[in-house]
């Protein structure tokens, strides 16, 4: 199986200094972890800089790392980011994130988990020389409701961060109202992150335990994908577009009918094409459909029926989908007996038709979710696994 050079010592790094000495977080201490590299991690997020710089951010150890790859193959000595150790939410759903702008802006996001269960608050810094170094983390919320699965964009010199928020349900619980999930808060900055404008309420209701999808279209608008929590409890996903002016018209994905009074823990994923078409890949166990599937709208609003991925006995999970131009790519995990695979399918037409599933790594322990980024231009699967470290590894080819 190949894989790209990485630094081996990345994998067994050990502890680092911590650089800002500021207090930021509350919660129980982590599990002790010997060493802040990647081999105490459980998640691990890339992302790829306009410039072609590799950035990888994850957590172990109670604190969040960072490391680039300037030529897209070696990483660097990982750098500690966040404050003092903490409960770093990472458990698959929830993760750091990494954002560049590839002209020596870097910004680093994660949540930290409360006393109590499914309670969090959302953190940031950010780096004006390239990540050699971070300013202190600061809370994006204005609001001391629980906040958690945060995601950030850059829409020209604007960023963004989307989470989901608690703030309407305890409203609502205070005053004796009823309220079902949570809601959706953006908050919009000018000037790169150094300072944010108010927090704003874009949805309510959507569903408090999955990721968010958030994408960019090729004329520059963000397109968001959520599981909404429809009347009658109905925990089907809803797909907008997402300005400084709050979220443009809901449009249903599917109608599956998955009628749930908990948490799926099971996000949605998006990609949009340069011509503007939707893909989402999502998981459900409705009553119309059971399993994961792929919807697509040609136009951003209308979408076509559901199409099954995977092995349905193989209970596949955790799709990842990536956009380049016209074509896409998606990935997702199955469980074969007593390793855990990675499948993955492409499409050159936007997400119309697709190439047959194929297998691209596998493992018997334990892994992450399986994500996709682009390096030098080539759509590569980042999976990050306890018996084999992070494997960077391209899907167009077979391994």
């Amino acid at each position: 199986m190949k894989r790209l050079a990485l630094l081996a010592a990345l994998l067994v790094t050990p502890a680092l200094a911590h650089e800002h000495g500021h207090e930021h977080a509350h919660g129980p201490a982590p599990a002790a972890c010997a060493g802040l590299g990647l081999a105490c991690a459980t998640a691990a997020t890339p992302f790829t800089a306009p410039d072609g710089t590799l950035w990888l951010a994850w957590s172990a150890g109670g604190q969040v790392a960072v490391a680039r790859a300037a030529d897209g193959s070696t990483l660097s000595a990982p750098l500690v980011v966040s404050g003092p150790p903490a409960a770093i939410d990472d458990g698959g759903e929830a993760r750091p994130k990494v954002l560049a702008d590839g002209k020596g802006h870097v910004w680093v996001s994660w949540t930290v988990r409360g006393d109590k269960g499914y309670v969090g608050s959302v953190w940031l810094v950010r780096s004006d020389d390239n990540g050699r170094s971070f300013g202190p983390p600061r809370a994006l919320s204005d609001d001391p409701a629980s906040q958690r699965f945060e995601s950030l964009a850059l829409v020209g010199d604007r960023l963004v961060a989307v989470w989901i928020d608690k703030r309407s349900a305890d409203r609502a619980k205070a005053a004796g109202q009823p309220y079902a999930g949570a809601g959706l808060v953006a908050a919009w900055s000018e000037d790169g992150g150094a300072s944010f404008g108010p927090n704003r309420i874009i949805g309510e209701q959507s569903c408090e335990c999955c990721r968010l999808g958030l994408a960019q279209a090729a004329d520059g608008t963000l397109a968001l994908v959520w599981r909404q929590i429809f009347p009658g409890g109905v925990r089907d996903h809803a797909a907008a577009t997402l300005s400084p002016q709050g979220l443009g018209p809901l449009h249903r994905v599917a109608e599956d009918g998955w009628k749930i009074d908990a948490c799926p823990h099971h996000g949605p994923a998006l990609a949009v094409t340069a011509s503007g078409a939707w893909n989402v890949a999502y998981y459900t166990d409705g009553k119309v459909r059971q399993g994961l599937f792929l919807a697509r709208a040609a136009d951003g609003e209308h979408f076509a029926a559901p199409r099954p991925i995977g092995n349905a006995d193989n209970q596949p999970a955790h799709p990842y989908l990536l956009a380049q131009g016209e074509i896409v790519w998606l990935v997702w995990k199955e469980f074969e007996g007593t390793q855990a695979s990675v499948w993955a399918q492409g499409s050159v037409d936007g997400g119309a038709n697709w190439s047959a599933p194929r297998r691209v790594a596998a493992t018997a322990g334990a892994s992450d979710h399986p994500l996709l980024v682009a390096v030098a231009g080539r759509p590569m699967l980042s999976w990050l696994t306890k018996a084999e470290g992070w494997l960077l590894l391209p899907v167009e080819a077979a391994p």
